[in-house]
């Protein structure tokens, strides 16, 4: 059987990723749903989610942080609002980016004959 890690938690994610598991089932709709968009949302939306939301965390106290955050929530505001739901890393979202492809949605039986079973089916590349 390959190595299939079945996640519901953005804890449970973030260990996935770490362990760099081939097959990840996310079985949790609202997480499986903002990984979807993850992966469906461009490279330059998410680097700019990335580096506005940057910007303003470390400049929440003065009036830069403050307009990077009003900049950033209108230009990208669901991507931003995704990230923050995912809650994980600026470089695990880039390893699901890059790294993982969603190969199915609801039920999936691997060449070895292993059923996988999910909101989202992940595999690493």
């Amino acid at each position: 059987m390959s190595k299939v890690t079945y996640v519901s938690t953005r804890n449970q994610l973030k260990w996935a990723l770490k362990n760099e598991d081939k097959y990840i089932v996310i079985t949790e709709p609202d997480l499986a749903g903002n990984v979807k968009v993850l992966k469906y949302t461009s490279r330059a939306v998410i680097l700019a989610a990335l580096s506005i939301t940057a910007i303003a965390v470390t400049n929440v106290w003065n009036p830069i942080g403050w307009g990077a955050g009003f900049i950033g929530i209108a230009v990208v505001s669901s991507t931003v609002t995704v990230i923050s739901a995912i809650g994980i890393s600026a470089g695990l979202i880039w390893l699901i980016y890059d790294s993982y492809d969603i190969i199915a949605r609801g039920r999936i039986e691997l060449p070895d004959g292993t059923i996988l079973e999910g909101e989202v089916i992940l595999k690493r590349n």
